[in-house]
């Protein structure tokens, strides 16, 4: 089941299980989990999830976790 979602900039938002995502998305949210719970940095991260940079740069913008809000949005 998916939850769609639609913000003032008309993006839409879907809640979907994360081992449907293609392996270069999976691997960024790998990159971005080692940066916040371990204080990594972005380049030894990267490198060690082996991802380029390139990719990383693509869609780190668009991935946030569920429980991740801002003002008066729910994720």
């Amino acid at each position: 089941m998916a939850v769609k979602s639609k913000d003032k900039d008309n993006k839409e938002f879907y809640i979907v299980d994360k081992r449907i995502l293609p392996k270069s998305i999976q691997n960024v949210i790998k990159v971005n989990d080692l940066i916040l719970k371990t204080k990594m940095s972005k380049y030894s991260a990267i490198k060690k999830v082996g991802i380029s940079r390139s990719t990383y740069y693509k869609y780190k913008d668009f991935i946030k976790p569920f429980y991740e809000g801002g003002e008066d949005k729910v994720y």
